[in-house]
């Protein structure tokens, strides 16, 4: 993909465009390049010229520094030649390079000139990123709000598509990544995930909440990995946070697979860091803030469903989760499968 190109006027009717790379070395101190010039010039039927170029330099040095000289022509003798040899990416870069310059005939032909095109087959991430990087979150703001509200709303959606494709790419990576600390991070960088499990409209009120249990001697106290509130009526939700490796299901017994001690373990925690909110509720208000703890939701993310390779193990999982009261565990697999559906849409 090709970068923004800068023109410039240098002359009544002639722009200068940036130069379009074809070949480069590894040490990026030699390149062969094609230096492409516009002339608007109706009467001409194809809109520009140009020059091959083969430049060297140190490595510390600029391209747009190095001198550049001709070789004539005229200068060759009955019998001689010259040869200019291009492998098949660099003709490729040319015939882009080319079809990108008469684009930006078009838009020099209209009187712009002196500014930076974008062609269509450029590469944006760069681009985006340079303007992120060189843009305040101000201008930034100032400008976006100067678009149409369907402009705007279809910018909106693809943030959150490049955020959810982010997220899945992620998954898919990392779905064997057995170290809690490396999830609980994840999600603390990424609260819209956890955000997006929850029926009520809730936000990250602390991660890492202490929730009391310190014994006399000060040690023994609980911290449940985040503590949410919610934003309209101030109640508090729990959750915590294992790894997809987790187990979900014990040994058969009598015909049934029992919740794993993973399993069992995180849910029984859970409600216990509940009933700390409860039993602490004053000192923790002056802690935290205003919230309130009406029978408090609490949530475990573990393990995968790719585990239940059969529908006694699927009806065993379900038999158990269904049945727990004001806990609700989802697999990890689940909560990404609930962003992968928000694409569907």
């Amino acid at each position: 993909m090709t970068n923004p190109i800068a023109v410039k006027s240098v002359a009544r009717g002639i722009s200068e465009c940036d130069p379009i790379v074809l070949m480069e070395s590894a040490d990026k101190t030699r390149r062969l390049v094609f230096i492409p010039v516009i002339h608007n010039n109706p009467k001409k039927d194809w809109p520009a010229k140009g020059a091959f170029v083969y430049q060297r330099k140190l490595k510390a040095d600029e391209w747009d520094k190095i001198t550049i000289e001709g070789e004539s022509l005229n200068r060759l003798k009955a019998g001689e030649g010259y040869k200019l040899e291009l492998d098949s990416h660099a003709l490729g870069e040319l015939i882009g390079g080319l079809m990108d310059i008469e684009e930006i005939a078009e838009q020099v032909k209209k009187g712009r000139t002196n500014t930076t095109f974008v062609p269509s087959r450029a590469d944006m991430a760069p681009i985006l990123a340079k303007l992120i990087e060189n843009s305040t979150d101000e201008q930034i703001t100032t400008e976006l709000a100067k678009l149409g509200r369907d402009q705007a709303v279809k910018i909106n959606d693809l943030i959150l598509h490049a955020r959810i494709r982010s997220a899945l790419k992620y998954w898919e990576e990392h779905k064997n990544d057995s170290t809690e600390e490396n999830w609980q991070k994840y999600f603390s960088d990424r609260p819209w995930i956890l955000s997006l499990l929850c029926p009520e409209p809730i936000i990250i009120m602390k991660s890492k909440m202490y929730v009391g249990g310190t014994n006399a001697s000060g040690s023994g106290g609980k911290t449940v990995d985040y503590g949410f509130i919610n934003k309209n009526t101030n109640n508090t939700a729990l959750m915590e946070i294992k790894t997809p490796v987790a187990k979900l299901l014990a040994k058969e017994y009598r015909g049934i697979y029992p919740p794993s001690w993973d399993l069992a373990g995180a849910v029984t925690q859970v409600q216990n860091y509940k009933y700390h909110v409860l039993k602490n509720l004053p000192a923790l208000k002056e802690d935290y803030g205003v919230f309130d703890a009406v029978n408090i939701p609490t949530y475990v993310i573990t393990g995968n469903t790719a585990e239940l390779t059969s529908d006694t193990f699927k009806r065993s999982f379900e038999l158990y989760r269904k049945n727990l009261s004001g806990t609700i565990v989802l697999t990890f697999d689940e909560v990404f499968q609930r962003l992968r559906l928000l694409l569907s849409d």
